[in-house]
């Protein structure tokens, strides 16, 4: 930058310019950072006083996957609320990006289930979970509890063409994490969708299913222990069962 006067023209090396942040080309995705917690309920009265609460209830969930890389998915989640039986179907694809999002309309999850498999979008399992979810200004923060899985607190970070703006949001993230008695080694860098996948996938024998004399259905747990101790590992030493 030039300039008339002298004597700007000889402090100019020694002024500190004023950042600009630039816009990247291409959006950094959305990402997620995830607790595995003791007692989520222990946590909902502080969730309630640090952010606001959106909605919550008690579902029953089929999950469908579809794998895009080497640990990329995107979800589509059948959620039936157990008290309205109310049916809504669900896409977290925060992983993928946009072009290869299914453009549909969908008004209903009968209108879109029969056609999953046809997408590439696999059963991957099945749970029962009870959800909280809150907002932290731009901060999406959803606690659950998961039959047989475990307890989690996830956070989303919306996608952004700038650099200061996810790592304020880490920062922000993490200083969250922190006041709810988070230790931020505790904290995993993926989505509870994935880590139930990855419980899945390690020990999809668990539970043989056999049919009683009354022709209810009956589960049996099979390598429970060793499942669980794999996972308890994997997931830096956190009891999730």
């Amino acid at each position: 930058m030039t300039t008339n006067n002298p004597i700007e023209a000889i402090l100019s090396p020694f002024i500190k310019k004023k950042h600009v942040e630039h816009e990247l080309k291409w959006k950094i995705p959305e990402a997620r950072l995830t607790a595995p917690v003791e007692d989520v309920e222990n946590y909902i009265g502080q969730l309630r006083k640090k952010s606001r609460f959106i909605s919550g209830g008690e579902y029953a969930d089929t999950i469908y996957c579809k794998e895009y890389g080497e640990n990329v998915y995107a979800y589509f989640t059948v959620r039936v609320d157990t008290k309205t039986e109310q049916e809504n179907l669900l896409f977290d694809g925060y992983m993928i990006q946009e072009d290869d999002r299914l453009n549909l309309e969908v008004a209903s999850a009968y209108t879109i289930q029969p056609y999953l498999e046809k997408f590439g979008y696999k059963k991957a399992f099945e749970r029962t979970l009870t959800i909280w979810q809150f907002t932290a200004g731009i901060i999406g923060i959803t606690a659950c509890s998961i039959d047989d899985f475990g307890d989690f607190i996830e956070l989303s970070l919306p996608g952004t063409k700038f650099v200061k703006a996810r790592e304020a949001a880490e920062t922000f993230a993490f200083n969250f994490f922190e006041k709810l008695g988070v230790k931020k080694d505790d904290v995993i860098p993926t989505d509870v969708n994935t880590l139930q996948l990855m419980q899945t996938k390690q020990n999809p024998q668990s539970r043989e299913t056999q049919t009683g004399k009354n022709g209810e259905t009956q589960s049996e747990e099979t390598n429970e222990g060793e499942a669980k101790g794999n996972e308890k590992a994997k997931l830096g030493g956190k009891k999730l069962f």
